[in-house]
Formats: C-alpha cells, sequence, structure tokens
C-alpha cells in the first residue's frame, strides 16, 4: 500500500477521511438514541431506519478502506457510492428538520442543557436557521464533490498493478 508516499498524498488524506467518516458512524450507532437524526426519524415512526442506514454505510466505508488498502478498484467505487448516499440521506433527514421544526428545536436545546451549554432564544434561532441549514448542506456537498473529483484523479490508484 502506499508504495511512492509523495505520490499518494491524496490517497492518504481520502483513506483518512473515509477511517474518520467510518469512526464517527461507529460512535453514532453506539450511541443512536442521542443522535439528533434518530430522533427526528423516531418522530415519524421511522427510527430504524437510522439504524438500518448507519449499519449500510459502515458496511460500505469498512469496505472501501478495506479494498483501498488493496489497492484494488471496488475501493474506488465503494466509496464514491458512500459519498453520495451520505448526501441523500443528509438531504432526506433535512428535509424532515424542515418539517418537524419544533422538534428539532427541542433536541438541541436538551442537547445543549445535557451538555451543560448556555441557552437562549437568539442564539438557538441562528442556530437552526433554514439558511444556515442550507448553506451547512451546501458545504458538505462541496466538500463531498472535492472528495469524488480526488478519487477519480487518481483512480489509476486503484488500478495499478500490485507488485
Amino acid at each position: 500500500m502506499f508504495h511512492n508516499i509523495k505520490q499518494n498524498k491524496v490517497i492518504f488524506f481520502i483513506f483518512g477521511v473515509y477511517l474518520a467518516a467510518l469512526a464517527k458512524e461507529v460512535s453514532m450507532l453506539l450511541s443512536y438514541r442521542q443522535q439528533a437524526d434518530y430522533l427526528l426519524l423516531d418522530s415519524i415512526n421511522r427510527g430504524d431506519l437510522f439504524i438500518i442506514i448507519l449499519i449500510f454505510l459502515i458496511l460500505v466505508d469498512g469496505l472501501a478502506i478495506w479494498f483501498m488498502l488493496k489497492q484494488h478498484q471496488a475501493g474506488l467505487w465503494l466509496a464514491i457510492l458512500s459519498t453520495i448516499f451520505k448526501r441523500v440521506e443528509e438531504y432526506f433527514v433535512l428535509q424532515i428538520s424542515f418539517d418537524n421544526f419544533d422538534l428539532l428545536k427541542d433536541i438541541f436545546i436538551q442537547k445543549r442543557l445535557a451538555q451543560g451549554r448556555p441557552v437562549d432564544e437568539q442564539m438557538v434561532s441562528q442556530f437552526l436557521s433554514p439558511e444556515l441549514f442550507t448553506i451547512t448542506y451546501g458545504l458538505m456537498g462541496l466538500f463531498s464533490v472535492i472528495i469524488v473529483i480526488l478519487l477519480l484523479w487518481k483512480r489509476n490508484y486503484f488500478y495499478e498493478k500490485k507488485e
């Protein structure tokens, strides 16, 4: 793996992105009842979907990492699948958030109080504005596009013959 470090800095970065995502997904699965996405999906009686999505992402990201290490083309396609699937899932949850804004607000306040953080109405309004959600989703989408571009740019890594 990574036989030429200078040429594979981008691959190291991509590997780190997916490793961090996998760690976050495992952490979220272990504490799923405290996750805002779970609580939102549970509010429409689809909490089980959150767990299914996380298990799917853990499997896909784990396999993508494994195949990246093996320098196999499946790593490329699994990484792209994972990235696209995450954005679709986030868009779906974003729409649920907009439809259940009062619940989202309650979840946000309860999480802040549980962490011992201050809560005031102006701060809540700023953090939970639809504009901020849209900007955040747009930035996540931009990051995803950059990752996919990097993956495609370095696709030869996944197709090189192993020595």
